[in-house]
């Protein structure tokens, strides 16, 4: 059995988004099709929710490959002030477009 470690990035990671993000399921509907017929387990029990929030200490196996859940340094102290920032959030490759205009929202 391969074993490997995911650092969480914010409070928690859904299920089925672990699955695409460490290529244990090529695509979205797999991932979905994975977890519903019950070859994914959490902490040794089978998960069927797609969505199941996983959290610092869970473990998650499916087949022969074993994802321990991990929470960064910052992140084990509890949430910051701003509270939690969810995953998917961190995943943007790019920043937000500027607005079209150079103008402010005052008009002219």
């Amino acid at each position: 059995m391969t074993t490997q470690r995911f650092t969480l990035k914010g409070e928690f990671i859904e299920l089925n988004a672990l699955l695409k993000l460490l290529a244990l399921a090529p695509s979205g509907g797999a991932a979905k099709t994975l977890i519903a017929s019950g070859a994914v387990r959490v902490d040794g029990v089978a998960e069927t929710r797609v969505r199941r929030k996983l959290r610092n200490g869970n473990a998650v196996r499916i087949a022969d490959e074993e994802v321990l859940v991990t929470a960064a340094e910052s992140a084990a102290a509890g949430p910051s002030q701003g509270g939690a920032i969810k995953n998917t959030e961190l995943l943007r490759s790019e920043p937000p477009s500027p607005p079209a205009s150079g103008r402010g929202l005052g008009g002219g």
